[in-house]
């Protein structure tokens, strides 16, 4: 079958548009792993900690590029966070608290393994 080069470009974007869409899926598999998400040691309550971690952040006027490095965050997952997408572990949580001189008000949740 012929295909013009119209259709021949708009094929490419296409495969182009997938192949961003997958990575952007398999980031997301990825920060979710790395963060704990769900993990049987201490997992937070997002939205609660996300909103106090935001609010610490642009009391200091920190950015979320320098955060995320100080304390060993991708910046995707710290927007996350942020956002109540992700939750965090607690060790992750302390780091935040260590480096921005705070202390949240967060719950321990034990998720259970079953």
């Amino acid at each position: 079958m012929f295909l013009s080069k119209t259709s021949k470009k708009n094929k490419q974007k296409s495969k182009k548009a997938l192949k961003y869409c997958l990575k952007g899926c398999i980031l997301l598999l990825f920060s979710t792993i790395l963060l704990g998400l769900n993990s049987c040691n201490s997992a937070i309550e997002p939205p609660a900690i996300g909103e106090q971690i935001r609010a610490a952040r642009l009391k200091q006027n920190i950015s979320q590029v320098e955060l995320a490095e100080a304390v060993s965050l991708h910046l995707v997952n710290l927007s996350l966070i942020e956002d109540g997408f992700a939750t965090p572990i607690a060790g992750k949580i302390k780091m935040i608290e260590q480096h921005l001189n705070v202390r949240f008000d967060w719950e321990q949740v034990v998720v259970s393994s079953k």
